[in-house]
């Protein structure tokens, strides 16, 4: 049968297989079109002269070879199901522009440039980091007058741990808009 019918390339033991249609009927149209058939078969053999018996088994053949137009009408097939799970991507932009060695925060015992700030947010929240880097693909990024790849220290595991290896801030523009672009773009259809 799997020979005949061409289904050599379908796995025997696969469980996702299934029956689908190409052009699916609702319930109500195949309940009327059955029910429409066995009227229509049933009708034309009645008045017929001949064994009642023979009569019937010809309408109950009709019928099914109306239902089985019908079936082939509506395009069975077997469909194999295929699904992939990707994780989401989350992308961190980190600003490495000289703007970041401006120190205008009041900080314990001293003003504390905004670079120090980052670099203690995100230590301060590790936790959070490193949960979200076994759930999504984290992917640091570093920009000033465009993106980049922020390096992972040595030995660092996990995707979230790029983010320790900031290097210094040394851009001479802050370009936001480019930097989301091209984070956009490492991340398009993710």
């Amino acid at each position: 049968m799997r020979w005949l019918l061409d289904l050599e390339v379908i796995p025997q033991d696969d469980q996702g297989l299934r029956l689908a249609w190409e052009h699916p009927w609702a319930a109500w149209v195949w309940v009327l079109l059955l029910v429409g058939a066995a009227f229509f078969a049933f009708r034309s053999y009645r008045r017929l002269a001949g064994p009642r018996g023979v009569r019937g088994a010809l309408a109950v053949t009709r019928a099914a070879a109306i239902v089985l137009l019908l079936v082939i009408i509506s395009g069975p097939m077997l469909e194999l199901p295929r699904e992939t799970v990707e994780n989401d991507w989350v992308i961190v932009l980190v600003d490495r522009s000289g703007s970041m060695t401006i120190a205008d925060a009041e900080g314990p015992g001293r003003r504390w440039t905004r670079d120090e700030q980052l670099r203690s947010l995100i230590e301060e929240h590790e936790p959070v980091w490193r949960q979200l880097a076994e759930r999504r693909h984290v992917v640091w990024m570093g920009f000033h007058s465009g993106a980049f790849d922020l390096p992972k220290p040595a030995g660092a595991s996990g995707a979230a741990w790029g983010a320790r290896d900031l290097g210094e801030p040394l851009g001479r523009a802050t370009k936001l808009s480019a930097a989301l672009q091209q984070g956009l773009e490492r991340a398009a259809a993710r």
